[in-house]
């Protein structure tokens, strides 16, 4: 099975179709459109074509939930094109895939009556990127739709999303709920959070069946594709099984990994080229020889190996969340969390109950 990003398929979405099961009654939105506001055919273009390439080769599938929302929303039965009758204002601007754009979106803004009525505290956009502060701050959209309003992103991190905040990077970002030393803090309960794009090998393209393989037929038991050196600076439940996972590593003679009574290790998810940054210093000539020439292991071989397990760890990283979780749910892969604070960062983590997920 493939994870459903609004409920239909990759071909779905870029025909505008929608699909699943959608509600014709309740709150309507009104999405803007125009010269000033519509998303450019060359950005549009470029994320189609990269959806369709299975090696995901450039590693920027994740991101492109700007757009997966725009083509979800636009033929949306809840949208009007009536602003009187509008609960909510969609701003379909793409802050990291056209910041360009975003910019002209935002000069634009600033002189709709809609927008002017409640200075933006009724209106969304979305920015899918761990650096949206920075995007969201360059384009003017931050004092003018994120903060008053809603945004939809990745996470409820206060270090993606605020760009007056310190960067995220070792800091507890998921447990700053508020940045008190601003004269207006940024709220992340007006954060709606949405699921990463998985990887491209594992959508659901058109005209092919998703590439699902029986429980019974998976080969391996347990599976993590990612980094096992300690996190630096950031104490987390995760550290104890990275460690473990050292030990392994560290008896494994072999350059693909750990194969252990059922669990299977690589350490192969890296585009720095010191993989040191990635398995730790002792084992940057195992990790290095897994590595292809873009420095990534090669997207339909991640999602093979997605395929064959049948459970896969999460641990967390810089922050709690990660593709890999979303990409194991699309590859029908059991996650196993092991992230202290992921529960508030999950889509409807309301629904989740307490405590967080674990």
């Amino acid at each position: 099975r493939r994870l459903p990003v609004g409920g239909v398929a990759l071909c779905s979405m870029l025909a505008g179709n929608g699909g699943g099961t959608r509600a014709s009654t309740g709150p309507r939105f009104f999405m803007y459109e125009g010269p000033a506001y519509d998303p450019s055919p060359d950005v549009l273009r470029y994320v189609a074509e990269s959806l369709h390439d299975p090696s995901d080769a450039n590693g920027e599938a994740e991101h492109f939930g700007e757009a997966m929302m725009f083509w979800e929303l636009r033929r949306h039965p809840l949208r009007t094109r009536d602003a009187s009758s509008a609960s909510l204002f969609v701003l379909p601007a793409f802050p990291q895939l056209d910041p360009a754009g975003a910019k002209r979106a935002a000069v634009s803004l600033a002189q709709e009556p809609t927008w002017q009525r409640r200075r933006g505290a009724d209106h969304l956009v979305f920015c899918t990127h761990w650096q949206c502060g920075g995007y969201l701050g360059a384009s003017g959209l931050f004092e003018m739709v994120a903060l008053p309003g809603l945004v939809g992103a990745l996470e409820r991190n206060m270090k993606w999303l605020d760009h007056r905040v310190a960067h995220w990077f070792n800091n507890r970002s998921e447990q700053t709920p508020y940045d008190f030393d601003s004269p207006r803090p940024f709220c992340l309960d007006r954060t709606i959070v949405i699921p990463y794009p998985p990887h491209t090998s594992l959508m659901h393209h058109c005209g092919k069946q998703p590439a699902y393989v029986p429980w019974a037929e998976r080969r391996i038991n347990v599976s993590f594709y990612g980094t096992i050196r300690a996190r630096t600076g950031i104490a987390d439940s995760s550290g104890g099984v990275r460690s473990a996972l050292m030990q392994l590593a560290q008896q494994s003679v072999g350059p693909a990994g750990v194969t252990s009574r059922g669990l299977d290790v690589r350490f192969v998810l890296s585009n720095e080229a010191d993989p040191s940054q990635r398995c730790g210093p002792g084992l940057a000539g195992k990790c290095q020889s897994l590595l292809g020439s873009g420095g990534r292991l090669h997207g339909q071989q991640y999602a093979q190996a997605m395929h064959a397990s049948r459970f896969c760890l999460h641990l967390r990283g810089d922050t709690s969340t990660s593709r890999r979780l979303f990409d194991s749910v699309a590859a029908g892969c059991i996650p196993i969390i092991v992230s202290d604070y992921i529960g508030p960062n999950m889509p409807f983590s309301f629904a989740a109950g307490q405590p967080p997920l674990r």
